[in-house]
């Protein structure tokens, strides 16, 4: 069976982890481990955090950025696959069932990943369709055509490319912190572990698998895979 961890990085996230954790708690293929890595919250969030007990890991660091919590979170993981979850987007119920699948039926696979929904103040929706796999390169040169929640990335895979590089460890981009970092890991994986056409899967359709928020931690109500806030 692929054991997955699912790896959140936050900071200051008290207002909106909670229904992030309820949804990563309520997958239908439970995670291996939830690892939580507080990047120095000065928050309630560890309180929260604690409030799940031994279901989740809890990680804290001094705040030195997402990527550099994302590393440490890879460096404890103890999962074949990472999941990874920003503390505001959601995953739905089957994101890790449906992911664990293809990762059992194409073991030459490093990294898998879906479309999502952006979800909306006013309560609408839009989905978002993955990116064809067979594009990736080059679009990975220039822009992150993933989004890290709908992304699962095999354990092995990130510690021979080093993981998250420091070299933009320390790099802020506020409204999208994880662009940059995300680009050069995935710059990485392909220089070093060849075409990524042949080693990523989005899936055999572009449904969604998780939710990205279109502000901060907006009510919602999930039925299908990850939804984002922005």
């Amino acid at each position: 069976m692929t054991r997955i961890s699912i790896v959140i990085p936050c900071f200051n996230s008290a207002h909106c982890l909670r229904e992030t954790l309820e949804h990563a708690l309520a997958q239908t293929a439970p995670a291996h481990e939830i690892l939580i890595v507080d990047d120095g919250s000065t928050d309630d969030t560890p309180e929260l955090v604690r409030s799940f007990g031994d279901r989740v890991r809890y990680l804290r660091q001094q705040n030195r950025g997402p990527a550099a919590a994302r590393n440490h979170a890879i460096e404890q993981a103890t999962g074949d696959w990472i999941a990874f979850l920003d503390h505001d987007d959601l995953f739905l119920p089957e994101k890790l069932a449906r992911q664990g699948a293809i990762a059992e039926a194409h073991p030459e696979l490093v990294a898998i990943y879906s479309g999502f929904t952006y979800l909306y103040p006013d309560g609408s929706r839009a989905d978002a369709a993955a990116f064809p796999a067979r594009d990736l390169w080059p679009a990975l040169r220039y822009r992150t055509p993933i989004l890290p929640s709908s992304a699962m990335v095999r354990r092995s895979a990130l510690r021979q490319t080093a993981s998250w590089p420091r070299s933009v460890i320390a790099q802020r981009l506020p409204a999208r912190p994880y662009s940059a970092t995300f680009i050069a890991q995935w710059f990485s994986a392909a220089g070093r572990l060849g075409p990524l056409r042949a080693q990523a899967y989005q899936g055999e359709n572009t449904l969604p698998i998780c939710a990205m928020m279109v502000s901060p931690c907006a009510p919602s109500s999930l039925s299908a895979s990850t939804y984002h806030h922005a």
